[in-house]
């Protein structure tokens, strides 16, 4: 569907979307918050901003977050449910937590509901503004919630998403009437192998998953067209497309392991002896040594039920071009796609694929298999994704990366962006002043080939250890006729360059000049730096 028109986002949900409210009302009860900084928690159910706190800033609006951790689309569910308390009130002698309370808590807090029901209460009680889309990504603690051991699971698991389906509509219904909002974003599921260990679960297990995602999803696109029909403009956002891309190529997405980081769920911690005579308890969590040494933008998952900040930038990214574009999910056979004058985000799946793009400002993500896209006259962004790609950026601003394989990317008349990834790749500047990117995913015997063009071009190497090497020897003994004509002799991480006036090294993505910022931050969002 075409972009969405509002000024305001209000973003209903659980753990995945707190912004920090769980940590605020556990803050009042108890003498350490959750979840715990002292985990690396940055005040979410993460080791960074989660989605919700990108997306705004992305789709440039303002934002109210009232999703808390815990929370369920059905019933109610106070606090103190959430922390295992028996009730509002002491005594709190049996529970675990207990020597946690603090003697000063806000007992009121305790029976503040968590729930949909409860977020959306509060959203009403704030004064309201014009143009506010409000969004659902709600439910998967209902599912968690089912007794797996009930020999009526099957019947069960369907009546609950349709309880789901039934509260997330009554929520979006009950902000649309009192005037609160007049747009409706709502999120699917994500896909069974999204969450670490799920992929181990039985065949039938995962039909069964998938086909209460799928009933979700078209439950919320029917929510969604009734909406619609009454002049409301909605969008569903699948979710369970993008880690379906994840979980089938994560290298093109910059990942290189599921992870978690740390072992529990952000609220289950280890409670160890005071490290001081009456003190509070230490509490912390084990580490996974599986991923101890890989950076943690690397790792999909920071405990085994919360991704990482680098998983909610990518949570994020795909929001805002699912927001901002006519989206296109393909299959995963090899498809032919050829698309208009506007602003496309094409998501082509398995299958060597052909793209073809025109005007806008698009987005392809080609996926698995050997494909070709064609960038149009916008500001595009091309990824290849696995596969032995062909990557044309045409007439705009484009920035190309080509992911794992032997890839050919070719820039246009612009100042383009060309990332190389792992794979032995061609790197065709042309004209504009391009900016080329060695990410350092090469593997040793890679072969990486990158030629400028009529512009004033520049090469930024990863400052890896042996890049750094790398780039010193660079500079020493260039001939004048090496300088001409833009060679450069980089031993050791297997790059012939010509064509590219000038070399540089870069430890963040914010080092890379020469090319917007907001190519970069998308770049980096992506995945793909």
């Amino acid at each position: 569907m075409p972009r969405l028109d509002f000024e305001r986002l209000a973003i209903f949900g659980d753990s995945l979307s707190d912004a920090g409210e769980i940590q605020r009302l556990t803050g009042a009860v108890l003498q350490i918050p959750f979840p715990l900084a002292g985990a690396g928690y940055a005040g979410v159910m993460s080791n960074g901003p989660v989605y919700s706190q990108t997306l705004p800033t992305l789709v440039g609006v303002g934002a109210e977050v009232f999703a808390v951790s815990g929370a369920r689309a059905i019933g109610t569910r106070p606090l103190w449910q959430i922390l295992e308390l028996d009730g509002p009130a002491p005594p709190f002698d049996d529970a675990p937590i207990a020597p946690l309370l603090r003697n000063d808590a806000d007992r009121s807090e305790l029976s503040v509901d968590v729930n949909l029901g409860g977020q959306v209460d509060r959203f009403l009680a704030t004064p309201g503004q014009p143009d506010t889309a409000a969004a659902f990504l709600i439910g998967l603690l209902d599912l968690a919630a089912l007794d797996t051991g009930s020999p009526a699971l099957v019947f069960d698991a369907i009546a609950r998403v349709g309880g789901i389906l039934d509260s997330t509509a009554d929520a979006a219904r009950r902000v649309v009437e009192a005037g609160a909002a007049d747009t409706l974003i709502f999120y699917g599921f994500p896909d069974t192998t999204f969450v670490p260990g799920t992929a181990e679960l039985g065949a039938p297990v995962r039909v069964a998953l998938e086909t209460l995602i799928g009933l979700h999803l078209s439950g919320l696109q029917d929510i969604a067209k009734d909406f619609a029909d009454e002049g409301i403009p909605s969008t569903v956002i699948d979710f369970a497309a993008l880690t379906r891309a994840l979980g089938a190529d994560p290298d093109a997405f910059g990942f290189t392991a599921k992870g978690p980081i740390l072992f529990g769920s952000g609220a289950d911690p280890d409670i160890g002896p005071p490290a001081s005579p009456g003190g509070p308890p230490t509490l912390g969590f084990p580490r996974n040594p599986e991923v101890a040494d890989l950076p943690p933008d690397r790792v999909q998952f920071y405990d085994e039920l919360h991704p990482t900040t680098a998983m909610h930038d990518l949570i994020a990214v795909y929001s805002d071009a699912w927001l901002t574009r006519e989206s296109h999910v393909r299959s995963d056979l090899g498809t032919l796609g050829l698309f208009g004058d506007g602003d496309e985000f094409v998501l082509a799946n398995g299958g060597s694929d052909i793209v073809a793009l025109r005007r806008g400002p698009d987005i392809a993500l080609a996926g698995l298999g050997d494909d070709t896209v064609f960038g149009g006259g916008g500001k595009d962004i091309l990824s290849g994704g696995s596969g032995d790609d062909s990557l044309y950026g045409g007439y705009g601003k484009d920035l190309i990366a080509g992911g794992p394989g032997d890839d050919m990317a070719k820039g246009g008349h612009g100042p383009d962006v060309l990332i190389d990834g792992a794979g032995s790749d061609l790197h065709l500047g042309r004209g504009g002043d391009d900016v080329f990117v060695w990410t350092g995913r090469s593997a040793p015997d890679d072969a990486d080939t990158m030629i400028g063009g009529t512009g004033a071009d520049t090469l930024y190497l990863a400052a890896t250890p042996e890049a750094v090497s790398a780039f010193e020897a660079a500079q020493v003994g260039r001939s004048a006729w090496d300088i001409a004509l833009g060679h450069w002799k980089i031993p050791g991480l297997g790059l012939s360059v010509a064509g590219i006036e000038t070399l540089r090294l870069y430890d963040a993505p914010s080092d890379i000049g020469g090319a917007s910022p907001d190519m970069i931050e998308a770049a980096d969002l992506w995945g793909l730096l």
